[in-house]
């Protein structure tokens, strides 16, 4: 379900004739007689249908980015799983991170270090 989802090319056919057919309904809107404010009814349905087409446009867009930001965030999962996911990774900066800790302990300076310059 979630391939289903996620493929945008449907979507994005439906989203471009959608913008067409908005496109050719303004033109023709603002250019034809019989569509105009005298005839009271014609006006309201031929624009109520644009809008709502309009409505159905701007939420196709909004679907397309909500599927893009989902697949993102899955392409984002997959590489963290296979990187700093790993078993290996972690086992690895595990073992860096107590080198680290040896290394530092290891590298303190002495107590007699710390008073800086030394008597003459």
């Amino acid at each position: 379900m979630l391939n289903k989802i996620l493929n945008y090319k449907p979507r994005r056919i439906i989203a471009t004739l959608l913008l067409a057919v908005i496109v050719l309904m303004s033109i023709y809107g603002v250019k034809s007689e019989s569509v105009g404010v005298e005839r009271q009814a014609a006006f309201l349905i031929y624009w109520g249908v644009f809008f709502l087409l309009f409505i159905v446009l701007i939420f196709l867009i909004l679907v397309d980015f909500l599927a893009i930001r989902a697949s993102y965030m899955i392409a984002e999962r997959k590489i963290f799983k296979s990187t700093l996911g790993s078993d290996e990774m972690r086992k690895m900066l595990r073992n860096l991170e107590e080198e680290l800790k040896r290394l530092d302990d290891g590298q303190r300076p002495s107590e007699d270090d710390k008073g800086g310059s030394t008597p003459v």
